[in-house]
C-alpha cells in the first residue's frame, strides 16, 4: 500500500512510471504485475487524476522461476562430476610415481 501511495503521488506531480507490484484478488491469491501509470490531466494541465495500464506477468515469473531451478540443476549435474575429475588429478600430481593402468 506504502508504495502504491509513493506512486500516485508522483502522478498529482506530473510524473509517469512504471513499477512491479502483486495485486491480491479477492479469494486471496496474490498476481504479479507490472504497472505503466500516467498522470491524467485537463487541457489547462490539472490533475484529474491516473490512467494506468496492468499487466499480468504471472507466466513470465514461472519461466524465471523454471530457468533459475534449470540452471542450478544443470549446473550441479555438471559440477559434480568435474569434482571428481579434479579430484584424480590433483591426486596424480601428488603421486607421479603411481603406475596408469589401461
Amino acid at each position: 500500500m506504502e508504495k502504491l501511495l509513493e506512486e500516485t503521488e508522483k502522478r498529482r506531480r506530473g510524473l509517469s512510471s512504471k513499477f512491479e507490484t502483486v495485486i491480491r484478488t479477492k479469494k486471496g491469491k496474490e498476481i504479479p504485475v507490472i504497472v505503466s501509470a500516467s498522470p491524467f490531466l485537463d487541457e489547462k494541465r490539472n490533475f484529474n487524476g491516473v490512467l494506468a495500464v496492468v499487466t499480468d506477468i504471472s507466466d513470465q515469473k514461472k519461466l524465471q522461476q523454471l530457468q533459475d531451478r534449470f540452471i542450478a540443476t544443470t549446473s550441479h549435474e555438471l559440477r559434480t562430476p568435474l569434482t571428481v575429475i579434479k579430484g584424480y588429478i590433483d591426486f596424480l600430481h601428488l603421486h607421479p610415481e603411481l603406475p596408469l593402468q589401461k
